[in-house]
Order: C-alpha cells, then structure tokens, then sequence
C-alpha cells in the first residue's frame, strides 16, 4: 500500500503497525519542516532572502520621486522647496503624507496656481499643476506716421498697391537700395497750382520687389569617421539613489561606443525601487579619415542648399527659380549660384523734410 499522510498521524500508525506485524517505509517527505530541515546549516541563506523581502516591502512604503508637471510660471525648485516645508522629501513614509492638505497648502503658497492634482502612483509623488491664463503682451504697434517706405535692396517692382501716402515708383521700374517708394508726404495746393504746405501721414503699401541674391558655400571633401574594430568591455554598476558603485574596478577606458541598459528584474522595475542595476557596454573605435564620393558631395551639397533656400522661406522670400553649381577646387567643395526671389517691402525710414526758400520748416510733422 502507498498512501500520503500528515506528519502528525504518522506518529498514530505505531499501534496499528505492530499488529498487523507490517513494515512501514517512508519514500518521500514534502512540505516546510523538512525543506527547513533540510537547509538549517544555511541559515545566512534564508536570513538572507528573509531581510531581501522585509527591503523590499520597507523600500515600497516610502517616497522615492516626485515628478512634477503643468508647471510654467511656478519653478520645480520652488515647488520642491514648498515640499521641504511641508516635510514632503524622498524617505518619507507614504502613510504620512497628507495629499488634500498639501494640495490646499500649495493653492494657498502661490497665487498663479489655480488646481492641483496630487496622488501616490507606486512609490512616486505625482504634483499636477494648472496656472492662472496670463495674457498674452500686447504687440506694441510701430507708429508709422511720417515714415518713408523704402527699398531694402536693388531689384524689379512687380507689384504695387498703395492706399496711403504717395507712390514713387511704378510696376515694372527697376529701383536701387535705399530709394523711397512710398512717400508719406503728402502735398496740398493752393488754387494757382502751388503747394501750400506738407501733410505727413502713415505709408501704407504692398510693394513685392524681384531681386537677385547669390548663394556661396564650401565644405571639406574630408571627414573623420569613427569604426568600431570589434573589441568590446562590459561592466556592471548598481545605483541606490545618487549613490553608484561599479563592479569592475578598472579605470582605463578608451572605448569610443557606449550602449548602455536596464538589467533589473521586471518585478523590481514595478516598484519603481530606487535601484538601478545597469549593464554597460563599451565598444572600441578608431577614427579613420576618409573622402566623400560623388554620392555623398552632392547629398552635402544639397543638404546646404535646401537649408539656404528654408532659410529664406521662413522669412516669407519667395523662390522664383534658382540656378546653383557645384565645383571641386583642391580639398574643398564650392556651391555658387544665383537664386531669383521674390519679397515684400517691410523697411521704412524717417521722411525728409521740406523747406520753402526764406528757409523756415514746412513739414507738418
């Protein structure tokens, strides 16, 4: 007969055993008593595994972060110097904090706060932030009265309209830097066709101007190239708060590629434990000089065109057509070349002013 029995009614059997006259043998013993009989010479093991969990459940009832968001005008620095007066730091014991007081302290410390979400998530702090709405500063609106509209660079007038002051040049006129194409005097006359005096007003015009701008640039058809030569170095470091230590006391390292991971377990990850265990990994590299091909000087060459032309664009200049070369002289690439734009007159200049002949001021400004 094989049966399986408590450890408290094997001790019953002995009178039945000795009528019956049988022999009992015992084949298998399962369970806590024996395992910890078993093992009772290796009592710093258990101690060991039984401290690791009592970490582990004191480590998960403290606070070990505290992240903080929604935040503009309120600093991280004066919030978190708000959470030292309040006794709120990293160490604490989660049961102590007192999340809807803080919140109702925070609201009452600064005025710019108008809500705040605060909650335990895990071992961490999170402090959600919403501010007062801060208007927008009102643009200070350049007063334009009595100022010229002029010419920013030499080219072709291809658009124009005015609604006020004086036009001074037509469409299709080729005009010079500096040359005023809208004047904000403006005259008025007498009944025998003689000015009578100056009126100054504000210069209000679309004017879009064809000019002519030159690209030149150059770069080395040379560069350095960092390659891996196959030897590689791993070493551990374990990281309790800003706390580090390293498991491979060498000093020396020349390697010039660092891969660095997270080799904690997922379970310990989790708690969001402050322990870090990482694994790095270092990669030797040499530095090679090498030339770029045809491929790769034309990749620069547009690459620095294309931000040439982006540039412009972001300033409202618009790409009529664009004739651009690229040549080789010795170790250098050239880029030159001529790009026809397209853009609005936005410069003004402060307006002359007039005299009549006994030399006595006539401008009304």
């Amino acid at each position: 007969m094989r049966f399986c029995m408590p450890l408290k009614d094997f001790w019953d059997l002995r009178p039945l055993v000795r009528k019956t006259g049988v022999r009992v043998a015992i084949q298998k013993k399962n369970g806590l008593p024996f395992f910890v009989k078993r093992f009772r010479k290796r009592w710093i093991f258990f101690a060991g595994v039984v401290l690791t969990i009592f970490l582990l459940l004191w480590c998960s009832q403290r606070l070990w972060g505290i992240e903080i968001r929604g935040n503009v005008m309120v600093t991280d620095d004066q919030i978190m110097d708000f959470m030292e007066t309040q006794k709120v730091h990293v160490g604490i014991s989660l049961s102590d904090i007192q999340v809807t007081e803080l919140e109702k302290a925070l609201r009452r410390e600064y005025e710019d706060v108008i809500w705040t979400s605060i909650r335990i998530v895990g071992t961490d702090l999170m402090v959600d932030i919403k501010e007062r709405d801060v208007p927008e500063p009102s643009v200070t609106k350049v007063d334009l009265n009595g100022m010229d509209m002029i010419s920013p660079f030499d080219g072709v007038v291809v658009e124009a309209i005015v609604r006020s002051g004086v036009p001074k040049v037509k469409v299709g006129e080729l005009v010079t830097k500096d040359q005023i194409l809208v004047e904000a005097r403006v005259p008025t006359y007498l009944e025998d066709g003689t000015i009578r005096e100056w009126l100054t007003v504000t210069a209000d015009a679309d004017i879009w101007l064809e000019h002519q701008r030159y690209l030149e640039d150059s770069f080395s058809l040379y560069y350095v190239e960092n390659q891996l030569t196959g030897r590689e170095k791993t070493r551990y470091v374990l990281q309790f708060g800003n706390s580090t230590w390293s498991l491979d006391f060498q000093k020396n390292y020349y390697w010039e590629d660092v891969v660095e991971t997270d080799e904690m377990p997922s379970f310990l990850q989790a708690l969001e434990l402050p322990i870090k265990f990482r694994k790095i990994l270092h990669r030797e590299g040499s530095k090679i000089l090498r030339k770029l091909d045809e491929d790769g000087i034309k990749r620069v060459a547009d690459e620095k065109i294309f931000d040439f032309l982006a540039t412009l664009e972001e300033k409202g200049v618009q790409i009529i057509e664009k004739d651009v070369k690229i040549s080789i002289e010795g170790d250098f690439c050239l880029i030159h070349g001529e790009i026809l734009t397209r853009e609005k007159v936005r410069l003004y200049r402060k307006t002359e002013e007039e005299f009549d002949k006994t030399g006595s001021k006539t401008t009304g400004e």
